[in-house]
């Protein structure tokens, strides 16, 4: 007997088709590591139309989607091949490849070889939407990250009280934290809101979840915590650059992204593996240039521990810094060994 492996792109593909059995019609936009394989393949029915095989007008709601992609990727899987036969059922499509990434650019690099698996998949008509999509050089892991771009109607209205084009990111907001002295509270009114929760579930999912999530607001008797509003937040590129941020590690940055272009024009297997090789340069001296200023740091406040006004004046000048200072206390010592970590 033959035993049927089942891909996680397979189980999507069912999980989509119960989203769209309870809530009707719906768009999707689906985003992250699929470990999807799929070349340049086609993710459409091509001629997707009945007068195109029978050469006559017939009742045939085809796909107008005719968007081809481009791949850096010649190789493909069985996670790939599902994905491909969940974008043809589900019409469905994917924005690597097109819009600004003309050639498909590479999204991870793990185990020192090279694949595209990251992904952005909508809709057709949320595609027809989209601005732009590009693989971005910021690579803090193996995986590059992938940037979608889509502008929407900003008439159309979210929910009752939110219109799209709203900035929930500058609203105060709730926040819950379990607190063991309130269990039995919590416990006693979730209890007695839950049976009226039962009797009112009704066949639409949508809003009996929310209702579901409403019940822990309601119930939650001293469990909640109002933060402010949110300030502008900084980007990576506006960010201050960290103290041992120097010369050397601008130019190491430099050279990465440099062979980093260079792969993405060749694909070839000597500049990956010289990408590769600056890329681990680039980390280490970071790494290095870190601990050296750690050292440097934790030195100081050695070095002052006998005199409380030079050593709390160090501490001062590294506040605001994200500098942690972590006292180690051993019998008979006030201070052992203080530790800094960035």
């Amino acid at each position: 007997m033959k035993l049927q492996i089942v891909t996680e792109i397979e189980c999507l593909h069912e999980i989509l088709s119960t989203i769209e059995m309870d809530l009707g019609n719906v768009l999707f936009l689906i985003g992250g590591d699929l470990n999807a394989r799929i070349q340049d393949f086609l993710d459409f029915i091509d001629e997707d139309n009945l007068d195109y095989v029978y050469h006559d007008d017939v009742a045939y709601p085809g796909d107008e989607f005719r968007l081809p992609r481009a791949s850096s990727d010649s190789n493909y899987n069985t996670f790939g091949l599902s994905l491909i036969d969940l974008c043809c059922s589900k019409d469905v499509h994917v924005f690597n490849g097109s819009f600004s990434d003309v050639n498909g650019h590479i999204t991870c690099t793990a185990n020192g070889g090279s694949s595209v698996v990251d992904y952005f998949v909508a809709s057709a008509e949320l595609f027809r939407s989209g601005t732009d999509f590009v693989v971005d050089n910021f690579d803090v892991s193996d995986h590059f990250s992938v940037v979608c771009t889509l502008k929407l109607n900003p008439n159309i209205r979210i929910c009752e009280n939110h219109p799209a084009n709203h900035d929930t990111n500058l609203e105060s907001f709730d926040a819950y934290k379990w607190q063991e002295s309130a269990k039995d509270d919590f416990i006693e009114a979730f209890e007695g809101l839950f049976v009226n929760f039962q009797r009112s579930i009704d066949r639409d999912l949508a809003s009996s979840l929310n209702g579901f999530v409403a019940l822990y607001k309601e119930a939650d008797t001293g469990m909640k915590r109002t933060y402010p509003k949110n300030k502008t937040s900084k980007t990576r590129n506006t960010r201050e650059q960290s103290d041992w941020w120097d010369e050397d590690c601008r130019n190491a940055k430099y050279e990465r992204n440099r062979k980093l272009r260079r792969f993405r024009i060749t694909n070839s297997k000597q500049d990956l593996d010289a990408y590769l090789m600056s890329k681990k340069v680039f980390k280490n001296l970071c790494r290095a240039k870190c601990l050296m200023l750690l050292r440097t740091r934790k030195k100081s406040l050695l070095d002052t521990r006998k005199s409380p006004k030079r050593f709390w004046e160090n501490i001062k000048r590294a506040k605001g810094k994200e500098t942690v200072v972590v006292f180690l206390r051993r019998s008979g010592e006030n201070i052992s060994n203080p530790c800094l970590r960035t």
